[in-house]
């Protein structure tokens, strides 16, 4: 008996349907026994160079191979400003959990004489020469800069400074980042002028703004391009103890922009205030802000950071299973249709 053609594409788009719903179903349940089998992660011993170890001599940068970088730009390097104290911890749950989802690289940068998780030769270190821990890091983080220009500044969109307790969801950021046009100046975080009892002490003009780096801070590859060659002049020329601050008058005096003042902003780079020196320890109570940012901070206990990539997980599920369910509706109706329609032939 032949269908008409209605019927026809009835059943075409019955196939279609059924097997992207199986696609589905399968994600989800991946998805489900991944959450179910995932736990806190364990620390893993660090070990210091041995002074004849010819992996360290006479290296200007890189501790580990560089990356193997193709000849079209990727879309995003972070560099994650970590210490030797950290490595073991947060750095090696930063890598194990949010790096993970980064649309690029990610690489870890360290003080002079930090170690490197032997265990983990995937993780990306770069030992500063002449950079200690010592804080406030401002020689960290403008060395950080010049070393991400120097060796990839041609092959990136987009650069991204950020504390070793923050986290990054790539797939937030990169639908963000696709959405700007890399090529024009950007300087992107959670705006800020400063405490009260320090505006007007900071060096910052009026209406100029910094990005706060606690939340992190994303410039494009021409901010990036503008400001590596005057590392040097911009730490000769301090105004206050905050790294964040001084990269910010670092930015605006040799790329010309501030950190963009957005009311998104505060959102997409999120700072908890209700745990200000905590860790999301209830991420339920922030489900709203965590499902639209871009990076939360902060994390002070390491092992949250592997909580927030298992909470995170279960809304992915949640997502797909309820996506699941009206698929199932819709293959209902479907079904119906068709058979109504054979009926009507007979």
């Amino acid at each position: 008996m032949k269908l008409n053609k209605a019927s026809v594409f009835a059943q075409f788009l019955l196939g279609i349907i059924l097997g992207y719903g199986l696609a589905l179903i399968f994600r989800s349940q991946k998805c489900i026994d991944n959450v179910l089998i995932r736990s806190i992660g364990e620390t893993h011993e660090i070990y210091s160079w041995d002074e004849h170890d010819t992996n360290a001599e006479n290296i200007k940068y890189e501790i580990v191979k560089p990356l193997d970088v193709p000849k079209l730009r990727k879309l995003l390097l972070v560099g994650v400003m970590t210490t030797k104290h950290f490595l073991r911890t947060r750095a090696l749950a930063a890598h194990q959990t949010w790096a993970q989802s980064v649309p690029g690289d990610v690489i870890f940068f360290t003080s002079e004489d930090s170690g490197f998780v032997r265990e983990h030769p995937e993780m990306r270190i770069v030992s500063l020469p002449g950079v200690t821990d010592d804080y406030p890091p401002q020689r960290k983080s403008f060395y950080m800069l010049k070393y991400m220009h120097d060796m990839y500044g041609d092959s990136y969109e987009w650069f991204a400074r950020l504390d070793d307790d923050a986290y990054l969801r790539g797939d937030k950021m990169a639908d963000f980042l696709y959405s700007v046009n890399s090529s024009m100046p950007h300087y992107l975080g959670q705006a800020a002028q400063g405490r009260k009892d320090e505006i007007g002490h900071l060096g910052l003009k009026r209406g100029w703004n910094y990005c706060m780096g606690g939340t992190g801070v994303v410039i494009s590859s021409p901010v990036l391009h503008k400001v590596a060659g005057h590392v040097e002049g911009c730490l000769a020329d301090l105004r206050s103890t905050h790294e964040d601050v001084e990269l910010g008058r670092c930015i605006k005096k040799f790329a010309k922009v501030s950190c963009l003042r957005k009311q998104k902003s505060n959102k997409w780079f999120h700072q908890n205030y209700n745990e200000y020196s905590g860790s999301y320890t209830n991420p339920e109570s922030e489900r709203s802000a965590i499902l639209s940012a871009q990076t939360l901070h902060p994390f002070k206990n390491f092992r949250y950071l592997y909580n927030m990539k298992q909470y995170l997980s279960k809304i992915r599920c949640e997502y797909l299973l309820r996506r699941q369910g009206r698929l199932y509706k819709e293959l209902y109706h479907l079904k119906t249709f068709i058979s109504l329609v054979k009926a009507e032939k007979l």
